[in-house]
């Protein structure tokens, strides 16, 4: 299977998803839902970087996006609109399982299909 280059800019912007999601689930660690869910701070931290998330796949380039089609990009995509943009009604259940389910999914699916320290889409 041919190995595509990715560029500078994708490679940093998909480093960048990578920080925010390790940086999450550093957040998280040993936090229950009973927790999340009443701790404020927390979930504004968790809020910032999954938006970080988000911003850096709406900056992917469509080729990068094109050549990750596993990965759900305009669901992440969707997910910074509503922190941003429907603050008010961001479910803090569907929150909760973006941490503990989708974020280390995506994580998986990256370091999978990506071999960071080439710049190339590997498809493992």
């Amino acid at each position: 299977m041919p190995k595509q280059s990715l560029s500078d800019a994708d490679l940093a912007r998909l480093r960048d998803i990578l920080a925010a999601i390790e940086t999450v689930q550093r957040y998280c660690v040993r936090v229950s839902e009973a927790r999340f869910v009443t701790d404020y701070v927390l979930q504004d931290a968790v809020v910032r970087r999954v938006m970080i998330v988000g911003e850096a796949a709406s900056k992917l380039s469509a080729e990068a996006k094109t050549s990750l089609p596993e990965i759900e990009w305009t669901s992440i995509i969707s997910m910074r609109h509503v922190l941003v943009h429907d603050y008010s009604d961001v479910d803090q259940g569907t929150l909760w399982r973006t941490v503990r389910h989708d974020l280390p999914e995506l994580k998986k699916q990256l370091l999978r299909c990506i071999d960071f320290s080439k710049g190339v889409v590997t498809k493992r």
